[in-house]
């Protein structure tokens, strides 16, 4: 369960300056729950591009009982500060409308759990682009990577991926890492202005140093897109695995995603 609540400022006085504001709650069945506030200031290179600086303030909480609860799994707050560059261009398109992305942020904090305090720092790289061939063919490209350095962790910090947001064919946020990496493509073949159907192709690498884990991920499928009155829904379904284990049929997800634009 998550939510997650924007708003923005832009061109504050007439400036290129601008500000914003987002909450992020999550809950992890009776796990933990996190609550994420960020507040940023950022430039405006142009139209969809800027630089950010900001400060972010997280706490989580363990929902489980103590006699249940892991060593690894404990309420913590985290105060950090960040910086950010984001270069995006846009294109007159409503089933995609960002051309391509290129985003790098970092930042720089302290988590305080009951036992101790603890420096990190954290980044993550994301790019994207879309190959155009010709009017009803196009290739498209996603790579994101985030890293997580810390002398010691705790699971209800780690980065959680997997999904139609991330890599396919995986239950949502059911993978935890410390560092990850994940490539998607698509074939997508495009029917006029209000449909289209794609291959999936996804491969990811990930590491959990609770676990003394490294593992590579890689999955395959197919999707489609529809422009409908509520905006585009989209429906993926795809299989995915790990290095050491075989596609099994039985791993199959299907993915739901309704994007609506206000």
């Amino acid at each position: 369960q998550q939510l997650r609540i924007k708003t923005e400022l832009p061109y504050l006085f007439g400036s290129p300056l601008g500000a914003s504001a987002e909450l992020y709650l999550f809950r992890k069945d009776t796990t933990f729950s996190e609550t994420t506030q960020q507040a940023k200031l950022y430039y405006q290179l142009r139209a969809a591009s800027r630089i950010e600086l900001g400060y972010k303030y997280k706490t989580s909480d363990n929902l489980l009982d103590v006699s249940d609860t892991p060593d690894d799994l404990t309420d913590y707050s985290l105060n950090a500060l960040t910086a950010g560059l984001n270069l995006q261009r846009n294109q007159n398109n409503y089933l995609f409308p960002i051309k391509s992305i290129l985003s790098a942020t970092a930042e720089f904090g302290k988590r305080k759990t009951t036992l101790n305090t603890q420096d990190q720092i954290g980044a993550t790289l994301l790019a994207s682009n879309i190959f155009k061939l010709n009017q009803t063919n196009q290739v498209y490209i996603r790579s994101n990577t985030q890293l997580l350095a810390s002398d010691n962790y705790v699971t209800n910090e780690l980065f959680r991926f997997g999904g139609i947001t991330s890599i396919r064919g995986f239950e949502e946020n059911s993978i935890f890492a410390n560092l990850t990496t994940v490539l998607n493509t698509e074939y997508r073949y495009v029917i006029g202005n209000s449909a289209y159907i794609h291959s999936i192709i996804d491969a990811g690498y990930f590491e959990n140093e609770l676990l003394n884990s490294k593992t590579r991920l890689f999955s395959i499928g197919f999707g489609a897109g529809l422009r409908t009155k509520a905006g585009i829904f989209k429906i993926n379904i795809a299989n995915g695995k790990s290095e050491k284990n075989p596609f099994k049929f039985s791993n199959t997800k299907v993915h739901l995603q309704l994007e609506t634009r206000f």
